[in-house]
Formats: structure tokens, C-alpha cells, sequence
């Protein structure tokens, strides 16, 4: 009889030495874990995004593994536990301030990079955020017309685990 141990052996194996996990795992480590996870994000309170205003949020990513994110959404309300729109007409900046990398060359329309209608964005490759990483997210109205309450971000991938 083959053991649970010995399935999540062969099961790390297999996934560790795929093309995708092998263009972003740290050479010479050993993977120990994966796991699917979504990280969330809540930029701005009450009717805090107005116009031209930055409105920003920090995300913490968890110690013990380094993150590769694979997908980005995000939605709006208009009124506080209203109900959730697409993007609109507000753009959005990442940095990872441990290294100081932005996301973007400059501050994007949420749609084009965080998807729309319910549909995630999918980076076309994927993108390894380092262990205890501290993410910035910034986001502005250019509505003139509408402000809005909150942004919520999602931000899906995988937690990978190493050995030491």
C-alpha cells in the first residue's frame, strides 16, 4: 500500500521539475511544499477614493514561503457595502517595497491589469514575490464624476515552501 507521505513525495516531484515551477524556484533549494493561495487587499474606507486622490494599502506576504503570483483581480463599490463594481476608472500601482520593484512602469488602468467583470487578469509569466515581502498598493479615481468607497484586490497564485 502506498503512503500519503510517499504520494506528496512523488506529487512535489512531479510539480517541483515542472517548466513552470523550475523558471521560478531559487536555484539549489529544495522544495518542500506548495500550496494554492489568494492574497487580499482592501485600498481606501468610506469614500475615500476621490478624485486625483492616492489612496494606499500595505500587504504583508506570509514569512515562510515566497509567493508566485499568477493572477490579479479587482472590483469597486460606490457605497459602503454596496454592491461590487468592475474596475472604473481607476488606475494602480504595486510596489514591492523590499526590493523597490514597481509592477508597472507607471500607474495603470485597473482593468488592464487587474481584469474586469468578474474575470482575473492572467500574467502572461509568473512573478516571484520574495518571503516577507511588504507590497504597496496605490490606487487613484480619475472619475471626475464618482467617487467610491473601496478597492478589493485579490491577488492568486502559489506559496512555495523551502527546505532550511
Amino acid at each position: 500500500m502506498t503512503s500519503a507521505a510517499s504520494i506528496q513525495s512523488k506529487y512535489l516531484e512531479i510539480l517541483g521539475n515542472s517548466p513552470y515551477i523550475r523558471s521560478v524556484r531559487k536555484p539549489g533549494r529544495t522544495i518542500i511544499g506548495m500550496e494554492t493561495y489568494v492574497y487580499n487587499v482592501v485600498v481606501g474606507s468610506v469614500n475615500s477614493l476621490t478624485l486625483n486622490t492616492d489612496v494606499q494599502a500595505f500587504l504583508e506576504t506570509q514569512s515562510d514561503s515566497d509567493f508566485v503570483l499568477s493572477y490579479l483581480s479587482a472590483c469597486v463599490n460606490i457605497t459602503a457595502n454596496g454592491d461590487m463594481k468592475s474596475n472604473r476608472n481607476l488606475t494602480l500601482q504595486i510596489q514591492d517595497t523590499s526590493t523597490g520593484k514597481l509592477f508597472f512602469n507607471a500607474p495603470t488602468v485597473m482593468t488592464l491589469v487587474a481584469g474586469g467583470g468578474g474575470f482575473p487578469f492572467i500574467f502572461p509569466a509568473p512573478r516571484v514575490v520574495n518571503a516577507n515581502a511588504t507590497l504597496l498598493f496605490t490606487v487613484r479615481n480619475r472619475d471626475a464624476t464618482q467617487n467610491y468607497n473601496q478597492a478589493f484586490l485579490s491577488l492568486g497564485g502559489t506559496r512555495i515552501f523551502y527546505a532550511g
